[in-house]
C-alpha cells in the first residue's frame, strides 16, 4: 500500500506541474476539458492489458458512473479556473482538510474500523498541511470559491469511485468515465471540434501519458477506501515540495523552512497510518 501511495503521488504531482503549463498557455477551462478528456479514451483502453474489461452493470452501477463523470467534470473545470491563481503546491494544501471527514464517514460506512492512533496519524497529517499553508493564506482568501469546490469534489470522487469499484474494475471504470464524458460533452463543445487544434492535442496527450497512470493509482487506493484516496493529497504535497526545488518557476518559490518543517510532519503521520494499515 505504501509503494501505490507513493506511486500515485508522484504521478499525480506530475499532472499537477503539467496542468499548470496547459492552463498558462491559454487553454480555457472547457478547451483544457474536452482536450485531456479525449486524451484519456485511448491511454485508459490501454490498461486492460493489465485489468481486462470487466463490469457486473446494474441501474446503481449507471447512476454511479454518471455521478463519477458530473464530479469529476467539475474538478476539472474549478481546477482549471484555480490554477491561474494558484500553484500545485497551494491546490495540494487544501483537499488535505477533508480527510478528517472522510475518515469518520469509512467507520460510519464500515469501510475501516475505527481506531485511536489513525486518527492521531490523521490529525498529524493535517496539522502539518495547516502548518506548509500558513504563508498560503491571502491565496485562499482570493480563490474561495473554487478552493471549497475542489475539496468537496475530491471528497466526493473518493466515495463514487469507492462504491462505483463494487461494480467494476479500475481499468473499466476509468475507460467509462472518459468515453460517457466525452459523448456528453458533444453538445457543449461544437465549436471546440470544428476549431480543433492540434497542438492543444498534443498537450494534453502530454499530460494524460501521466495523467491516467494517477488516476489508476488513486482508483486503487479508493477501491480500499476514501480516507487511502484522500491521503493521496499531502502525500502529493510532499512531492511537489520536492519538485518544487527543481522547478522554481512553476511553483513560485522556493519551499519556505514552514513548508519544510511541516512536510516532516506530514511524512511522520503518513508513516504511522501506513503501519498502522498494515
Amino acid at each position: 500500500m505504501e509503494f501505490l501511495l507513493l506511486g500515485s503521488a508522484l504521478t499525480n504531482s506530475s499532472v499537477g506541474f503539467i496542468n499548470k503549463k496547459l492552463i498558462t498557455r491559454g487553454m480555457t477551462a472547457k478547451e483544457y476539458f474536452y482536450y485531456v478528456t479525449l486524451a484519456l479514451v485511448p491511454f485508459s483502453a490501454l490498461f486492460f492489458f493489465i485489468y481486462p474489461f470487466q463490469i457486473a452493470f446494474s441501474f446503481t452501477a449507471f447512476l454511479l458512473l454518471i455521478a463519477s463523470v458530473g464530479v469529476r467534470a467539475l474538478n476539472s473545470l474549478s481546477l482549471s479556473s484555480s490554477l491561474k491563481s494558484i500553484t500545485p503546491l497551494t491546490l495540494s494544501v487544501y483537499s488535505t482538510m477533508a480527510i478528517l471527514i472522510s475518515y469518520f464517514i469509512d467507520v460510519f460506512i464500515g469501510a475501516v474500523s475505527f481506531e485511536i492512533l489513525q486518527l492521531l496519524a490523521i490529525v498529524i497529517v493535517v496539522i502539518g498541511t495547516v502548518i506548509i499553508a500558513l504563508k498560503n493564506i491571502t491565496v485562499l482568501k482570493q480563490v474561495k470559491l473554487p478552493v471549497i469546490i475542489r475539496v468537496f469534489s475530491e471528497l466526493l470522487k473518493g466515495y463514487l469511485a469507492y462504491f462505483t469499484l463494487k461494480h467494476m474494475n479500475v481499468s473499466t471504470y476509468t475507460f467509462l468515465m472518459a468515453v460517457v464524458t466525452t459523448i456528453l460533452l458533444l453538445p457543449v463543445t461544437k465549436q471546440i471540434i470544428t476549431r480543433f487544434n492540434s497542438q492543444k492535442m498534443k498537450h494534453a496527450t502530454i499530460a494524460q501519458s501521466v495523467g491516467v497512470v494517477s488516476l489508476i493509482l488513486s482508483n486503487l487506493l479508493a477501491k480500499s477506501s476514501a480516507t487511502l484516496f484522500m491521503l493521496n493529497v499531502p502525500a502529493t504535497l510532499i512531492i511537489t515540495l520536492l519538485l518544487s526545488y527543481i522547478i522554481k518557476k512553476d511553483v513560485g518559490s522556493k519551499p519556505t523552512l514552514l513548508e519544510l518543517i511541516g512536510s516532516i510532519v506530514v511524512v511522520a503521520g503518513l508513516t504511522l497510518f501506513s503501519i498502522l494499515s498494515i
